[in-house]
Protein backbone atom coordinates (compact mmCIF):
# COMPACT_ATOMS: atom_id res chain seq x y z
CA UNK A 1 0.00 0.00 0.00
CA UNK A 2 2.92 2.77 1.00
CA UNK A 3 4.28 1.86 -2.90
CA UNK A 4 1.30 2.27 -4.12
CA UNK A 5 0.94 5.70 -2.39
CA UNK A 6 4.18 6.91 -3.14
CA UNK A 7 3.62 5.84 -7.05
CA UNK A 8 0.29 8.04 -7.20
CA UNK A 9 2.10 11.08 -5.48
CA UNK A 10 4.87 10.86 -8.16
CA UNK A 11 1.91 10.90 -10.94
CA UNK A 12 0.58 13.56 -9.24
CA UNK A 13 3.94 15.65 -8.91
CA UNK A 14 4.68 15.01 -12.86
CA UNK A 15 1.39 16.18 -14.02
CA UNK A 16 1.29 19.12 -11.74
CA UNK A 17 4.64 19.54 -13.16
CA UNK A 18 3.21 20.12 -16.57
CA UNK A 19 1.64 22.96 -15.16
CA UNK A 20 -1.73 21.44 -14.66
CA UNK A 21 -3.86 21.40 -10.92
CA UNK A 22 -5.35 18.28 -9.77
CA UNK A 23 -5.83 18.53 -6.22
CA UNK A 24 -8.63 16.20 -6.06
CA UNK A 25 -8.19 13.67 -9.09
CA UNK A 26 -9.20 10.38 -7.71
CA UNK A 27 -6.49 7.81 -7.02
CA UNK A 28 -7.53 5.54 -10.00
CA UNK A 29 -7.25 8.51 -12.45
CA UNK A 30 -3.71 8.76 -11.22
CA UNK A 31 -3.00 5.00 -11.19
CA UNK A 32 -4.85 4.59 -15.12
CA UNK A 33 -1.71 7.71 -15.40
CA UNK A 34 0.63 5.65 -13.88
CA UNK A 35 0.35 2.52 -16.27
CA UNK A 36 0.21 4.43 -18.99
CA UNK A 37 3.44 5.91 -18.18
CA UNK A 38 4.81 2.55 -17.83
CA UNK A 39 3.17 1.50 -21.02
CA UNK A 40 4.99 4.15 -22.83
CA UNK A 41 8.13 3.58 -21.39
CA UNK A 42 7.72 -0.24 -22.44
CA UNK A 43 10.19 -0.30 -25.58
CA UNK A 44 8.35 -3.59 -27.04
CA UNK A 45 5.05 -2.28 -26.28
CA UNK A 46 5.58 0.82 -28.43
CA UNK A 47 6.84 -1.01 -31.07
CA UNK A 48 4.19 -3.83 -30.85
CA UNK A 49 0.97 -1.27 -30.43
CA UNK A 50 2.20 1.93 -32.26
CA UNK A 51 4.79 0.73 -35.34
CA UNK A 52 3.16 -1.08 -37.88
CA UNK A 53 5.49 -3.75 -39.82
CA UNK A 54 6.80 -2.81 -42.65
CA UNK A 55 7.51 -5.20 -45.76
CA UNK A 56 10.82 -3.87 -47.64
CA UNK A 57 10.34 -5.38 -51.30
CA UNK A 58 13.54 -5.26 -53.28
CA UNK A 59 12.52 -4.53 -56.44
CA UNK A 60 15.46 -4.64 -58.93
CA UNK A 61 14.18 -4.78 -62.86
Amino acid sequence: MRDQRFALNSIRRRIELLGVDLPNLPDAVLAAFSDLDSMLQDEEFIRGKFVEPVNIVDREE
